[in-house]
């Protein structure tokens, strides 16, 4: 049987836990460096599984990350644009979506 691609292994993670527990050390590693960041940033965020993703929030919809097939995501809100991007191969699109990795 083929191993499930990312995105098929963590559909129905009811936890952000549970969700970086279905990785791959790699991307694992990666995503829990950038939620200790988010929960230092935002300590006050809720942590949420929302469209099947760890999302955070505060007042409303704060930051999500997720897990592709080929990359990682990071996605905001359109007033958080002005942060600087994580790393320099960051490519970060127009709508509030980065991708890295």
């Amino acid at each position: 049987m083929a191993a499930k691609e990312p995105s098929q292994r963590i559909s129905d993670a009811a936890t952000v836990d549970e969700y970086l527990a279905r990785l791959d050390r790699p991307e694992r590693t990666v995503l829990a460096k950038l939620r200790e960041q988010i929960r230092q940033a935002a300590p006050e965020a809720e942590e949420v599984i929302s469209y099947q993703i760890p999302t955070y929030r505060l007042h409303g919809p704060l930051v999500h990350f997720a897990a592709q097939p080929k990359h990682l995501s990071l996605l905001y809100r359109s007033s958080l644009r002005r942060l600087p991007t994580p790393c320099p191969s960051t490519m970060v699109a127009p709508d509030g979506f980065t991708r890295f990795m």
